[in-house]
């Protein structure tokens, strides 16, 4: 699906939509295995932030080097 979404939307539009996508498929399973017991706050949200950031970043950097154009010589 994103192969072929990908070169009609602006990257910001389209990795917005594809993260919230897979954000909200994936918040199903991960509510329903939802243990808590022994992290506090402190450690979820490093493991949020550890896990979006780089994520994130990694793969909008991703999509922005496939969708650039090429030079042939």
């Amino acid at each position: 699906m994103g192969r072929s979404q990908r070169n009609t939307y602006p990257l910001v539009t389209y990795t917005f939509a594809m993260y919230s996508v897979a954000a909200l498929w994936l918040s199903v399973p991960a509510f329903a295995s939802l243990t808590p017991q022994g992290y506090g706050v402190r450690q979820v949200l490093s493991l949020i932030w550890v896990g979006l950031v780089p994520l994130a970043v990694g793969h909008t950097l991703y999509n922005a080097a496939v969708r650039a154009p090429t030079r042939r010589t």
